[in-house]
């Protein structure tokens, strides 16, 4: 809604548009909802405590103004994010992130959100449902995995990587059974609430 004056917030757009930038060729939303955009700016790194406090945006629906629950969702989902980085269970709060993302959406009220709101929200749906498919569950079940391979959690990006004892037979019995449970569950789980939403 653009044109009205009330919700001049309530816009999808590309803010700070950088072409060396891959995030910011995605749309943002309000002050919290794209990727890299937190606090109503571009953050490349960790939030401050002061970007941490930043509101969330408003609209303007049924004559009043209030916070939108899209722009609340994505401040949580991003601090959760942010607390997420350098974690050794990264990966795997990076899914509950999304997991949690994906339980606000499917409980929103869209009686209450004006139509800007839920073109996004569709589209930010539709978009964390393939990254749970096809990320974060590869990258938490890796994650989950590493313990067994060998793998420190700085040499990660190394491609030489050594089994330990010289075995090329996981033991799967050594596995953190417990994560990749967690992992898979919360993949299905993630499908039940985007069909629910599908459905509203």
């Amino acid at each position: 809604m653009p044109n009205n004056p009330t919700n001049q917030n309530d816009v999808i757009k590309f803010p700070e548009f950088n072409p060396f930038k891959l995030s910011t060729y995605v749309p943002a939303y309000q002050y919290w909802c794209g990727p890299d955009w937190s606090a109503g700016q571009r953050i490349y790194g960790k939030l401050t405590r002061e970007q941490k406090e930043a509101p969330v945006g408003q609209v303007f629906v049924n004559g009043e103004y209030k916070s939108s629950q899209l722009d609340t969702a994505c401040k949580a989902h991003d601090i959760r994010y942010n607390d997420a980085i350098g974690a050794s269970n990264e990966a795997y709060q990076i899914l509950q992130a999304d997991i949690l993302l994906m339980q606000d959406i499917a409980n929103f009220d869209w009686s209450l959100m004006t139509p800007t709101e839920r073109t996004y929200t569709t589209l930010l749906a539709t978009s964390f449902t393939l990254k749970l498919a096809a990320i974060d569950t590869t990258t938490s079940a890796f994650e989950a995995l590493k313990p067994e391979l060998g793998l420190a959690h700085e040499t990660r990006a190394k491609t030489d990587i050594k089994l330990k004892n010289n075995s090329l037979a996981l033991n799967i019995a050594a596995l953190d059974k417990a994560a990749l449970r967690a992992s898979f569950n919360s993949f299905a789980k993630s499908i039940i609430l985007i069909t629910r939403f599908l459905e509203v």
